[in-house]
């Protein structure tokens, strides 16, 4: 039986402002769809494009933690990875509680609120010992969990939900997801799986799975009804697009200007933060016209994400000061 070919990518600058570049397109995409409220009715459409910012967040993902150094073993690889996100949770999450912002409770210092935050934290300890012990069987792996996806969408009324639509009980999602992560370990894993395509036509081929993505959501949510088995084409795409997302992202030059490269690394910093805070910060804004409440949100959550990440860092420190000695 022949194994998935094991060839090391190298983490250089390149990769790493390529990485930087999707996850601020994924910023972008994922804060546009939440930030719906603030859109007039007449402009509600432009709200869009999460799924498609979640599947370049998991991309990114799974190519940068499959480079990570996993020789200390599970404990210290998935601590130095919950000590990044559990104190941006707690800082805001006792900010909402103390102020008075937001009903959270108890639970959701260790359980957070939102699934994209379930679903990394979980996803974590699934992914290091599948690349760690199945390095030589990624491909494997994503049809192992494609097959679960399709097996469970069968044993349940698919009929009643889109199924990358977060709010189903299935978590159907967070199958095509996790692919999508493994997906980008590839990548990581043997950059011989992008094919070299010239920017034209890279661009026009992802222009094209845009379209075509979004016109078998509109089939399936407007047109067809019920929503028939049509809507298992939908991961596809999601399967897709960052591959080729990644391809362009890569094209662009190191020598772009410093500034720009400066703005992207800036708010690819401030992913996981920016996440955390809109929600709560959006609902501030729903009673001011479009734009004032469009732009001050986004520079509220911009501005708030940026101080939760600095007082964050500190905790993070401290934590794994005494959790890894690091």
């Amino acid at each position: 039986m022949m194994k998935d070919k094991k060839v090391s990518a190298p983490n250089t600058l390149e990769s790493k402002m390529t990485l930087s570049y999707m996850r601020f397109f994924a910023t972008l995409l994922i804060t546009n769809f939440h930030i719906a409220p603030l859109y007039p009715d007449s402009m509600r459409m432009l709200s869009t494009g999460g799924a498609l910012g979640n599947s370049l967040f998991f991309f990114c993902s799974g190519y940068a933690l499959y480079l990570s150094n996993k020789e200390n073993g599970a404990y210290s690889w998935i601590a130095r990875r919950y000590t990044r996100i559990y104190p941006s949770i707690w800082i805001f999450v006792a900010i909402c509680i103390i102020g008075g912002m937001q009903s959270f409770s108890i639970q959701d210092f260790i359980i957070p609120p939102y699934w994209f935050l379930q679903a990394i934290l979980f996803f974590y300890i699934l992914f290091y010992f599948t690349t760690k012990y199945l390095a030589n069987h990624l491909i494997k792996t994503c049809v192992f969990f494609v097959s679960l996806f399709i097996i469970t969408y069968f044993c349940v009324d698919h009929n009643t939900f889109i199924i990358e639509n977060t709010e189903n009980n299935h978590f159907l999602h967070w199958y095509f997801y996790y692919v999508i992560m493994i997906i980008g370990a590839i990548v990581a894993r043997d950059n011989s799986f992008i094919i070299k395509i010239k920017p034209w036509v890279g661009i026009i081929a992802l222009i094209t799975l845009i379209i075509l993505y979004y016109s078998m959501k509109i089939s399936v949510m407007h047109i067809i009804n019920p929503k028939y088995n049509l809507q298992l084409i939908i991961p596809i795409f999601l399967f897709i697009i960052p591959v080729f997302s990644f391809q362009l992202c890569s094209m662009i030059p190191i020598s772009t200007p410093k500034y720009i490269n400066k703005i992207v690394s800036f708010i690819s910093d401030l992913t996981l933060d920016i996440y955390i805070v809109q929600f709560v910060i959006i609902g501030y804004f729903v009673k001011y016209d479009f734009p004032y409440g469009f732009i001050l949100s986004i520079i509220s959550i911009i501005i708030t994400a940026y101080l939760l990440n600095i007082g964050a860092s500190y905790i993070t420190k401290y934590l794994r000061v005494i959790l890894i000695k690091k």
